[in-house]
């Protein structure tokens, strides 16, 4: 990754995210574009974070004004492009989809390690599927907690490749309203209403095509999650959130991924009665 100079660190993922859509800005603008979208800075850190960009060849200054380099971006591109083909045509061993009738199994005991293997999942299903389209049960939106880049690149990899997920959310607390602020409505439409899966608190559930991914916590872990995140009731509460890593770091829990059509039939039935999605037939 040093041969593309890659940046490190929160501040620089916030900069450059901003020229996907200003083709030149200055480091003030910089400064009141970070802090209105991502978080608060000092104009300290930005020019120190700008200077270093632009060392590394990933930002231009001309002028007073910043701009993505083009070579860097060149490099990056044909870098990813290569490295995106080979992931999809020889996908490692672990992560091969199950034939039809058939089903994978994995055993965590680390929720961010599951989250991790879980999006590689989704992502490649999306790739292979035809309707580019998922349902998703989650009844409490933890992922952001052990991750938050991650799951931001996730929300930012469904808006370029075009892909659509329906979601119900199973709470309503600040947390998990608190990631769909940052979310695509072309890619995402999501519920917190009462669902066919309500009782359903200990599992998780993905539905692309005919896969189906079911993610299952320990109860024990599943009330911890429950009991923490009702604690969490606005902005002066998230300083609490590195009490997560006690929960996340001690869970049991399994990831299963299979090719049942009748299961992915009767699923998908329920998700689409639920949105007022009458032509089920469209996403098979």
């Amino acid at each position: 990754m040093q041969l593309l100079n890659l940046p490190r660190g929160d501040i620089a993922r916030a900069i450059l995210s901003l020229f996907r859509e200003a083709r030149e800005l200055s480091a003030e603008e910089v400064h009141i574009r970070v802090k209105r979208g991502f978080f608060d800075c000092s104009q300290r850190a930005i020019y120190k974070e700008l200077g270093i960009l632009c060392d590394k060849g990933i930002l231009i200054k001309a002028k007073g004004c910043y701009s993505a380099s083009i070579t860097w971006l060149l490099t990056l591109l044909e870098f990813g492009n290569t490295l995106y083909k080979t992931a999809l045509q020889r996908p490692p061993r672990h992560i091969e989809l199950p034939s039809p009738g058939k089903k994978l199994r994995f055993k965590f005991r680390d929720l961010e390690l599951l989250d991790r293997l879980w999006l590689q999942f989704i992502f490649l299903l999306f790739e292979r599927s035809k309707s580019r389209l998922m349902f998703a049960w989650v009844p409490y939106f933890w992922f952001d907690l052990v991750h938050y880049h991650k799951d931001l690149e996730a929300q930012e990899a469904m808006h370029i490749a075009g892909n659509k997920m329906y979601l119900i959310v199973g709470s309503r607390t600040y947390l998990d309203q608190l990631p769909t602020k940052y979310w695509s409505k072309r890619a995402y439409t999501w519920s917190y209403s009462l669902s066919p899966f309500e009782s359903e608190r200990s599992s998780y559930y993905d539905l692309i095509d005919d896969y189906v991914l079911t993610v299952t916590i320990d109860e024990a872990t599943t009330r911890r999650i429950h009991a923490f995140f009702h604690s969490i009731r606005g902005a002066h509460d998230l300083k609490r959130l590195p009490e997560f890593a006690a929960i996340k770091s001690n869970a049991r829990a399994t990831l299963a991924i299979e090719n049942t059509p009748a299961k992915a039939r009767k699923l998908r039935r329920k998700f689409s009665q639920f949105f007022g999605i009458k032509e089920v037939r469209d996403f098979c």
